[in-house]
């Protein structure tokens, strides 16, 4: 059920993501991934199981589905000059994919060490981070040249 939901989910993004743009979608994505999450640790914290349990997971999914997850790879392809592009993305990528792979690796070391809730609680701290330094930092991207994304990532620092 949740892979379902994630794939669904990762195709609406990709259908929108041209026309709602990226900057909100990753903006959006991040802080109501982060409250899904928050959400989770509290049904874990107060033994709430059942439909309101899995109910913050899709939650969570949907979110991250629609603007995380994706958005990562369609943004990476964006940022950088075209004679580094190729170097920098195989680097980027990489670095994603292990991200992902130590979240993995973790997350049963994090769940024994601090126990389910205080794990869920972690992660979501972590998405209200992506949501702040998006908000500050992030320009968007939608309907513009390299060259122009190139030139306001330097004007938005």
């Amino acid at each position: 059920m949740l892979g379902a939901a994630n794939m669904l989910f990762t195709l609406i993004a990709i259908w929108k993501v041209d026309s709602w743009g990226r900057r909100p979608l990753y903006i959006y994505g991040s802080l109501f991934a982060g409250i899904a999450l928050a959400l989770t640790g509290l049904c874990f914290a107060f033994d709430i199981k059942g439909y309101i349990l899995l109910s913050s997971m899709m939650l969570f999914l949907l979110f991250f589905a629609f603007s995380l997850g994706p958005l990562k790879f369609v943004l990476a392809t964006e940022f950088f000059p075209t004679e580094v592009r190729g170097k920098a993305l195989s680097i980027c990528i990489l670095t994603m994919w292990g991200s992902d792979w130590l979240v993995n690796l973790l997350f049963p070391v994090l769940r024994e060490n601090l126990g389910i809730a205080a794990t869920f609680f972690l992660f979501a701290f972590f998405c209200l981070v992506s949501f702040y330094i998006a908000k500050k930092y992030l320009p968007e991207t939608k309907g513009k040249s390299l060259e122009e994304i190139g030139q306001s990532l330097l004007t938005h620092r």
